[in-house]
């Protein structure tokens, strides 16, 4: 009995010390990839890290390509620097991700144990879907070619058709 205590105890401490709770790392994470990944598919997804760039010195520059430049640059460097240790662990992995240096993320696929991992990582701040999204083919306009058979309301009332 004293060993069942002293199991309950250890890992309620064990829970305290590694500062997430069971479903902390869950509310990170997207709830559609959740669902997409809850029977063990696997699933592409985009980590955000936590540290992003402060690019707010380029207000002090004066031309559009200072400030292009700057940053470009600067969100470059902060992506090297803070994506290299998931790049690690996701090359570890054998998940072939691509670095996004703009909004300082990662894309990869995985399943729900790769999410897990990452999310309860103190560098990430979110992970999202990255779902494929389709869009309605657009309508042929109806008539002969795209020019309008008709007038608009406005021209019409203020009789500016009679000029044609």
């Amino acid at each position: 009995m004293k060993g069942i205590i002293l199991a309950i105890i250890a890992l309620s401490c064990f829970g305290i010390a590694t500062g997430q709770t069971r479903n902390e790392w869950q509310q990170k994470v997207a709830p559609t990839l959740l669902h997409k990944t809850s029977s063990g598919t696997s699933s592409p997804f985009i980590v955000i890290l936590s540290s992003q760039a402060d690019v707010s010195e380029a207000m002090k520059l004066t031309t559009k390509n200072e400030k292009a430049a700057y940053v470009f640059q600067v969100l470059k460097n902060k992506a090297q620097q803070t994506q290299a240790g998931i790049s690690a662990f996701l090359d570890d992995q054998n998940a072939a991700h691509q670095n996004l240096f703009i909004v300082n993320a990662i894309k990869t696929q995985g399943n729900q144990d790769l999410i897990r991992e990452l999310a309860t990582r103190p560098d990430v701040q979110r992970i999202l879907d990255d779902a494929t999204v389709q869009y309605a083919e657009p309508i042929p306009a109806e008539g002969e070619g795209s020019a309008r058979q008709t007038i608009e309301w406005g021209i019409e009332r203020i009789n500016a058709d009679d000029v044609w």
